[in-house]
């Protein structure tokens, strides 16, 4: 199964990854307003740190689910960006 980052959809991927003193890989993910940005566009498998950085002016939400569809197949809302949850 391929586990989704909902909200990472549009993301656009930066440079290079951030060291972790944990096992595992660690992402920098950087909320603004209309955007995320990623530290690595893509992880090996196992254990994956988040360290979520919001800069923009309102609350922002970032949702991570399971699935079993291909990358760029999630159900959209009306307005074409939006992931439809339901």
């Amino acid at each position: 199964m391929l586990l989704a980052g909902v909200s990472l959809m549009t993301a656009a991927a930066a440079c290079s990854s951030v060291p972790s003193s944990s096992a595992g890989s660690r992402v920098v993910v950087t909320e603004h307003d209309f955007g995320l940005q990623a530290s690595v566009s893509s992880v090996r498998a196992g254990a994956v740190t988040l360290h979520v950085v919001n800069r923009g002016p309102s609350t922002h939400e970032l949702n991570f689910d399971r699935t079993s569809l291909e990358d760029g197949s999630l159900p959209l809302k009306p307005d074409g960006l939006t992931v439809n949850e339901d």
